[in-house]
């Protein structure tokens, strides 16, 4: 009988072991911090992304290799500056419209510009990219106070990315050498005044590791790889391009990833947290064999991409060109106008009469030559012509005002005849 009264005790005990073998594991679950996010990284590339690699380490690393990259959720793809850029391959040349376009169908989801992105002035970048879906970070860019690559997705200084459950803060700084060379109305913060600061803002948004990517124009005194964790605290790795170096190096136990020139590598940063939350960071380069052998090219992007890199019909690059030229035209815009012109006059003469807005070209330029600023002797030709014309008709014009005005004062009046 004493037996039988402890049976609803043992029940009970055995219950409440099973309840706990039950639900103890999905607790400890779901209370896991482990996640792991990988970041992709290229720079100085020189506009040289191409449709298709070839299976050989001479080789540069394709846009359609990076695109399956950048398609994995735990893994996001960025680009360190010098890379949306004019260049000529096979006697072509592609304009920064080409090189953005490759990027942008590649997938990348940052880019930092460097001074070779700037070469044709701000706005001939700003309007190469208007139509990507990466975003271009600069924090410490300003132009009338505010941040040139601002829009509608980010602030133009970071972007906080949603990945494998994790908040990666992305932060884009440049040097300032050579930065504002045609660029007069663009102005820089120092890098590491303004880095500092934005981290800040990350972490208070609750970024869980944060990244920054730095351009580094050569011969820059105020900035350099193996100093910027010294002068930048907080960030968990850097990301270095426009000085050309490759390889691995450390800034008081920061990581520093660069990847030389021309797509020969890619750089890799893992990011892995464990259970409890810990992160730990390893950084290593990838030759374009090591990308070839883990990752399946994405066969539409190597068809829009050729398709992309396939010279278009001059005359219509020519009338697109001219096309994209605001309608009010200011010092930045000179560099975009002379390109216009450029482009024009290297069409064959019998093409030149198919470029249905050549007179906006020419309003352009005249209004380059109210600017005071010439750039080459088609321009200052056409131009000086233009504005020649412009002062002879209004002399003519107020001749004849004088002339009806004598006339009408010659004239007799009617009201002293009877």
């Amino acid at each position: 009988m004493h037996k039988l009264r402890q049976i609803p005790a043992l029940l009970t005990a055995a219950a409440v072991i099973v309840s706990l073998l039950l639900f103890s594991v999905p607790a400890l679950a779901a209370g896991s911090d482990d996640a792991a996010v990988t970041i992709y990284h290229t720079g100085d590339t020189g506009g040289l992304l191409s449709a298709s690699t070839s299976a050989n380490g001479s080789s540069r690393i394709s846009a359609a290799l990076l695109a399956a990259i950048a398609s994995s959720d735990d893994s996001i793809l960025i680009d360190a500056g010098n890379s949306i850029v004019s260049y000529s391959k096979d006697g072509t040349v592609f304009d920064r419209w080409d090189s953005a376009a490759v990027l942008d169908a590649a997938g990348y989801s940052v880019v930092v510009p460097g001074s070779e992105d700037l070469g044709d002035g701000l706005s001939f970048l700003t309007s190469s990219v208007a139509e990507c879906g990466f975003d271009m970070l600069c924090a410490n860019a300003k132009l009338s106070l505010m941040n040139p690559f601002a829009n509608d997705r980010c602030n133009g200084s970071y972007i906080i990315r949603e990945c494998a459950g994790k908040k990666i803060g992305i932060l884009g700084i440049s040097s300032i050498p050579a930065m504002t060379e045609g660029n007069d109305q663009l102005t820089f913060e120092h890098p590491y005044d303004i880095a500092n600061s934005q981290i800040i803002l990350m972490k208070t948004e609750g970024a869980d590791a944060v990244v920054v990517v730095v351009n580094i124009t050569p011969g820059s005194e105020d900035i350099s790889a193996d100093k910027l964790a010294k002068n930048i605290k907080g960030a968990d790795a850097f990301i270095v391009a426009g000085n050309k170096s490759s390889g691995i190096i450390t800034s008081d136990g920061i990581p520093v990833s660069q990847t030389g020139s021309d797509l020969r590598n890619l750089g890799k940063i893992s990011l892995d947290w464990n259970d409890e939350g810990k992160l730990s960071i390893s950084a290593s380069i990838l030759s374009v064999q090591e990308v070839a052998d883990s990752f399946t090219p994405v066969s539409s992007v190597t068809e829009l991409c050729e398709k992309i890199l396939t010279p278009s019909d001059p005359v219509k690059r020519v009338i697109s060109l001219i096309s994209m030229l605001p309608e009010t035209i200011t010092e930045s815009n000179i560099a975009q106008v002379n390109a216009a012109r450029e482009a024009y006059d290297a069409l064959p003469d019998e093409m030149k009469s198919q470029v249905t807005n050549y007179s906006t070209l020419i309003e352009a330029q005249v209004a380059v030559m109210d600017l005071g600023e010439v750039s080459s002797e088609a321009e200052t030709s056409t131009a000086e012509k233009i504005v020649t014309s412009r002062k002879t008709t209004y002399v003519i014009l107020c001749a004849i005002l004088i002339a009806w005005i004598i006339v009408s004062l010659r004239r007799p009046s009617n009201s002293g005849r009877s």
